[in-house]
């Protein structure tokens, strides 16, 4: 059985992706694993990087396949440009909608992956699914199936676009490339959400809701709270949703070190940070540290700060440290 996987990232996000890459591999070496990562501005060094990494699993073969916005159509393109001015994101967030004119035309079914996630056990369940219906199957987004801007939009099962399912076939029968740059060019005001938002928009009634445990969520948790809902330890995804990825210096994900230990066990060395938030937030950050051992017991501001303190807050003291050109 060969399962067709698919990731989107650039040059900033390649090295979690490739943790995502390897977690899939390692969790279904019983299937041969076409993965097509679709890159923008990908330097000579990154492709030996990939090259190499490829090597190290003998399940994998990875196509690489190099895709900018200025490859869509120039309305298309001008549109995403304005939907992302003022944002973190880059256009090739956006290409994750696009895959049926970059994919070959023998894939009727692939797994797309946000570069935040961790595979961790097999995929076959998943992909014996029945979907001939269904143009995706997808999770409800956790932060925003309820939120006022969901609703403007009318859409009752908004999905997150991180972990989906894709059915290829059925994209390319309704010609979906053009539907997904019709809804940017026409909305692309209203995109708060850019990319996710127009899958939703564009599929909102051929989307298969699947349960959270595939697409599992992760949010940065109040200080103090130790207690999980235990679903991650049987979830397929473990999806680090928000700013505070597990490679960033100062982040409070409660579960990053799953995280570390799959960087361990692709890269075969120690992690450092491979980001971090900016001066300012981290010195924000400490002083709320410290203002809450220094308030009163039981005190009102204590309380207070509590709730501003992020549960693994200690991460921003600890170091670690790799070297990716130290790929073996």
């Amino acid at each position: 059985m060969n399962i067709h996987c698919c990731s989107v990232t650039d040059g900033r996000y390649l090295v979690p992706t490739m943790v995502t890459i390897g977690s899939v591999c390692l969790n279904n070496i019983q299937f041969k694993i076409d993965y097509w990562l679709i890159v923008d501005k990908i330097t000579d060094h990154e492709k030996d990087l990939l090259s190499r990494f490829e090597k190290k699993f003998s399940n994998l073969c990875l196509h690489i396949i190099e895709f900018t916005v200025n490859d869509l159509p120039s309305s298309c393109c001008e549109a995403i440009t304005k939907t992302l001015k003022d944002t973190r994101l880059t256009p090739s967030s956006y290409g994750r909608l696009f895959i049926t004119e970059l994919l070959p035309k023998n894939v009727t079914k692939v797994l797309y992956l946000d570069g935040d996630v961790l595979c961790t056990k097999s995929l076959e369940e998943l992909f014996n699914l029945n979907m001939k219906k269904n143009a995706v199957a997808a999770v409800l987004d956790a932060g925003l199936v309820e939120s006022s801007h969901v609703s403007k939009l009318g859409i009752s099962n908004y999905v997150n676009s991180g972990v989906l399912l894709i059915n290829l076939q059925l994209w390319r029968d309704h010609d979906t490339t053009k539907l997904f740059s019709n809804c940017i060019m026409n909305n692309y005001r209203e995109l708060k959400y850019h990319d996710q938002d127009t899958l939703n928009i564009v599929l909102r009634d051929s989307i298969l809701i699947l349960p959270k445990i595939f697409n599992y969520q992760i949010q940065p948790e109040p200080y103090g709270k130790k207690k999980r809902d235990g679903i991650y330890t049987s979830a397929y995804f473990l999806h680090f949703i928000t700013r505070h990825k597990p490679w960033v210096k100062g982040a409070c994900n409660p579960l990053k070190q799953i995280w570390f230990s799959y960087y361990e066990k692709i890269f075969d060395n120690n992690f450092s940070y491979l980001e971090s938030f900016d001066l300012t937030t981290r010195i924000i950050l400490r002083i709320r540290w410290f203002s809450y051992y220094l308030a009163p017991l039981k005190s009102r501001r204590r309380n207070f700060i509590k709730k501003m303190i992020p549960a693994s807050f200690k991460a921003i003291f600890q170091e670690r440290y790799f070297r990716t050109k130290d790929l073996k």
